[in-house]
């Protein structure tokens, strides 16, 4: 089990994180979702060891990450595509990642297959973005550590690469009890691969929960007239989006779910139907919502 508790850290003179609090369980695989340049590059270094925080602890079973070489032996952090320098080599970053994991060199070698990459000798950086992150992706299926975190994991992959990885992925977690930390603006696939998931803004985390958790406070409410209402008569503070085709008027609101159909009913809508936001419109409104704090 990951432990964050209340970490933050500092970059020169700009807080890059603030008060951060998560727990990864066993076996779950955390969606990090935030814009670029929100803290989760940072965070994902934190985590690893990478960076040492000014206020807070990380804890893996307990055990402080820290320059602790007995926990980040069971971690493996795969960076975004700049992390690879121009000389490396499959070869070489392979001799690299040998020379800190037990690397099933036979599986690596069947991964980079699947995913149709081409052995050869040429430096890393003249490969395509998408053909990088394969390379990267592979390490990471045949480590198989208990601990994976994974740095904008889909990006350069194409629709077929994803659901690959997708695949494999599951493969492992059931083998291995893997927790497994996907930072990514991509919330689509994120939604499709992680149970749980932590939106990152700012440095803060603005939201967590499972990402079949339907509870939240932001509704989509449609409500049908017998005549056209004028929008402007909809005048409550919780109303965060209104618009309207002929007699349908259709609302998002952030509010108690028990409470929405008592405060419209006063407009006497001939209909009403409540409906939870998609996981990508609630990212949208609840960053729109801390931005407007």
């Amino acid at each position: 089990m990951i432990e964050i508790r209340n970490i933050s850290k500092t970059l020169g003179k700009k807080k890059v994180l603030e008060n951060i609090s998560l727990s990864i369980n066993n076996g779950d695989i955390l969606g990090l979702v935030g814009i670029n340049g929100v803290g989760k590059s940072t965070l994902l270094r934190c985590i690893s060891g990478v960076y040492h925080v000014e206020e807070g602890d990380i804890l893996f079973d307990n055990k402080s990450v820290y320059e602790n070489n007995e926990v980040k032996k069971d971690i493996l952090f795969i960076p975004d595509e700049s992390a690879i320098s121009a000389k490396t080599t499959i070869n070489s970053l392979l001799d690299f990642f040998s020379s800190f994991y037990e690397v099933n060199r036979k599986s690596f070698f069947e991964y980079l297959n699947i995913f149709k990459v081409n052995i050869t000798s040429k430096p890393l950086n003249t490969f395509s973005k998408g053909m990088k992150r394969r390379v990267l992706l592979c390490f990471a299926l045949a480590i198989h550590p208990k601990y994976l975190l994974l740095d904008e994991a889909f990006d350069g992959l194409d629709p077929l690469g994803k659901v690959q990885f997708k695949k494999l992925l599951d493969e492992q977690m059931s083998k291995f009890n893997m927790s497994v930390i996907i930072a990514s603006h991509s919330l689509r696939e994120l939604t499709l691969i992680a149970n749980t998931f932590a939106m990152l803004n700012s440095g803060k985390i603005i939201s967590q929960g499972d990402v079949d958790n339907k509870e939240s406070t932001y509704f989509k409410v449609q409500m049908a007239f017998n005549e056209e209402i004028d929008l402007n008569s909809f005048n409550e503070k919780t109303i965060v989006q209104r618009n309207k085709i002929g007699r349908i008027v259709t609302l998002i609101v952030n509010q108690n779910k028990e409470e929405i159909e008592p405060t419209f009913s006063k407009y006497s809508p001939l209909t009403i139907d409540i409906l939870p936001l998609s996981f990508d419109e609630r990212f949208v409104y609840e960053t729109e919502a801390f931005e407007n704090e």
